[in-house]
């Protein structure tokens, strides 16, 4: 489970983009987002899948999946990997990214262990948010080489079906954080 914020950053994001106060950042499109956001609250903002996510309840995954990412090291300028399928975790991810000021790196989602790994260097990557293959035998094969070849990075699983309980997953010594869990957390400890 994901362990809380640290003091310091859940004050400046709290201070600085939360829905209520006024964004003075160079990237306009999370501003956009909010303040888009905002004026639809009630409004359908991403149907998927049958599923419907309104235009808050979008803000509210990005809020605090944006709290997780400073939280866990990311900030202005820094990249974060986003190997995920086309789905509304995605689009959270990416605005989330923006929130922070860090910079969003899309990937091919057939991406092998070593190939992830190498990319992980090339833009030196601070997060990877990742989703499994579906029907992969080793789903956390990819975080393990990323995880050799860059010790410090933050990573971020996102369920899949048949893999949507962390505790069903060997994760050895890999310290992930659960996408589920993050955009879960709650926001009134955060100041």
């Amino acid at each position: 489970p994901y362990p809380g914020p640290r003091a310091a950053g859940a004050d400046v994001f709290r201070s600085s983009y939360s829905l209520g106060a006024s964004m003075q950042m160079s990237n306009q499109l999370a501003p956009s987002l909010r303040e888009a956001c905002r004026r639809w609250a009630s409004r359908p903002a991403i149907t998927f899948h049958g599923g419907t996510i309104t235009y808050d309840e979008l803000w509210g995954r990005v809020e605090r999946l944006a709290f997780a990412l400073q939280d866990l090291g990311v900030g202005p300028g820094d990249r974060v990997i986003c190997q995920l399928p086309n789905c509304p975790e995605h689009v959270i991810a990416i605005a989330a990214t923006w929130a922070v000021g860090a910079i969003h790196v899309g990937t091919d989602n057939d991406l092998t262990g070593p190939e992830l790994a190498r990319l992980v260097g090339q833009v030196a990557a601070s997060a990877l948010v990742f989703q499994a293959r579906p029907g992969s035998s080793d789903p956390l094969s990819p975080l393990r080489a990323v995880a050799e070849s860059a010790p410090g990075i933050a990573l971020i699983f996102l369920g899949t079906p048949g893999l949507d309980h962390g505790d069903a997953l060997d994760t050895g010594a890999l310290a992930l954080q659960r996408f589920e869990d993050l955009i879960q957390a709650d926001l009134a400890s955060k100041g």
